[in-house]
């Protein structure tokens, strides 16, 4: 069993998508060991009704202010984004980590610098370069920088944005109105220039007219937190996330997958899935290089949609990476299968089809599963101590599941490592039912500690299904 505790902390909702509750989840230590204690952080304002109530698309995010873990949790409403704040101070174990939750009473409400209204909508990613947050927002392209006093003096009743963005990309035009901010992460190069990525999705009001997704690069004043503009690239279409892989030798490339345009029940996007590598620190401007894409034509067993890339921020934990896939079937239900390969492997080739990567043993196939229910699907990778304590976490609804990052091995749904909610089916019941936004909080300090900022949180996006009434990641 690992030597320390890896905690994590979730917002749930109810079936109808509302009702959320902030949880947070004891002891990821062993696979093959219970998974630990599953709470519930009340918050004072709310007359110790969990988090939320009757508030849709709760968002939690992790990031580390002088030496302490804290959470932000957003509230997503139509009047804008209202974040709240509670504190945990890192406890070593035997000590209950429920004994170190602090909530603040006050809630914190996101105000633009200049007095303006604001627009933040949907808050989809955080970024941490020093004292300063960069947090992405979905509906609005903004970058919003929280920073200073703000972060200091919390809980305010108002915390000002020292700066927001859009910026220009390229030399002509500003992003396109119907570009969507879906992710963001940090990283310093050798020379210890500091940049965040910044990942935006394109599509039109319906969701189903995709275009190529935009990489930008921005460089970070330290001093002050302020951005500049550096560069762009285009990647696939409905691109997911960032995720820096290291191989042996310290290099770092960038991994992002993309679906391929918009997710129908009951067919794939075919080769228009793809997984683009991109070098972060190039010596002239970002270039993105397809490294895998789907099968343009159905194979038998079948394949599916890029959906998620886990992977560990470290060059010492043999370079694995894990690949998602999935799609829905006519019944909205998952059918997706779990790949493992390697940095070396993955950057050794260029524009090769799943069925084609597995035939030439680029890709290993380590798990699937057809019909699956459940609408949100991600990977996060849990850092250990050492590199046998690194755990993959498969966000699936409830069960989460919980396997060994170095040697995945399928495990059953009763594994008492996996994690369950208690499920809530009625309107207005507080459960788990639907995992729609968590966050590492030990991968924070992790992270802080190597001076990165990486995926640590996820979180799901809604899409109507209309004639279910589900919900799909889009």
């Amino acid at each position: 069993m690992a030597d320390k505790q890896y905690l994590a902390s979730y917002t749930v909702l109810d079936a109808l998508y509302q009702n959320g509750a902030l949880k947070y989840v004891a002891g990821l230590q062993d696979a093959s060991a219970a998974a630990g204690s599953v709470g519930t952080v009340d918050i004072p304002r709310n007359a110790n009704v969990p988090f939320s109530a009757a508030l849709p698309d709760p968002v939690v995010f992790s990031f580390v202010y002088q030496g302490q873990v804290r959470v932000l949790v957003g509230e997503i409403t139509s009047e804008g984004g209202k974040l709240s704040t509670c504190v945990y101070t890192l406890a070593v174990p035997p000590a209950p980590p429920a004994e170190g939750w602090a909530v603040f009473a006050d809630q914190i409400t996101l105000a633009a610098k200049d007095g303006g209204p604001m627009v933040a909508t949907n808050p989809h990613g955080l970024a941490q370069v020093g004292d300063y947050l960069y947090l992405i927002d979905y509906e609005s392209q903004f970058i919003y920088i929280l920073g200073g006093n703000e972060l200091t003096n919390l809980p305010v009743a108002t915390t000002h944005v020292l700066a927001q963005y859009p910026f220009d990309v390229g030399s002509e035009a500003a992003l396109p109105d119907d570009a969507k901010g879906q992710a963001i992460i940090a990283l310093t190069d050798a020379d210890g220039n500091t940049y965040l990525y910044a990942l935006y999705i394109v599509n039109d009001s319906s969701g189903g007219d995709y275009k190529p997704s935009i990489l930008v690069r921005l460089s970070v004043d330290t001093s002050d937190g302020s951005l500049k503009y550096v560069d762009w690239v285009e990647v696939g279409l409905n691109a997911q996330e960032i995720v820096p892989v290291s191989d042996t030798n310290g290099n770092v490339t960038l991994l992002i997958p993309a679906i391929g345009g918009y997710q129908n029940a009951g067919k794939t996007n075919g080769a228009l899935s793809e997984i683009d590598s991109v070098d972060p620190f190039p010596l002239k401007s970002l270039s993105a290089t397809v490294v895998l894409t789907g099968d343009a034509t159905p194979p038998n067993p079948p394949t599916y949609d890029f959906q998620a890339i886990a992977a560990s921020f470290r060059s010492n934990d043999y370079g694995i990476v894990y690949i998602l896939t999935g799609d829905y079937d006519a019944n909205y239900d998952n059918d997706w299968t779990l790949y493992q390969t390697t940095v070396q492997k993955l950057l050794s080739v260029t524009k090769l089809p799943i069925s084609q990567a597995v035939d030439k043993g680029i890709l290993t196939q380590v798990d699937a599963s057809q019909g699956t229910p459940g609408y949100f699907w991600d990977l996060l990778w849990v850092n250990g101590p050492v590199p046998d304590a690194d755990r993959l976490l498969f966000f699936r609804g409830s069960p989460l599941l919980v396997n060994p990052a170095a040697a995945y091995t399928p495990l059953p749904e009763n594994n008492p490592a996996n994690i369950y909610f208690d499920r809530g089916t009625d309107p207005g019941q507080i459960g788990g039912q639907n995992v729609n936004s968590a966050t590492l909080m030990e991968e924070a300090a992790l992270q802080a500690a190597a001076g990165v900022s990486l995926k640590r949180s996820v979180k799901a996006v809604r899409a109507a299904v209309p004639a279910e009434e589900e919900e799909a990641k889009t």
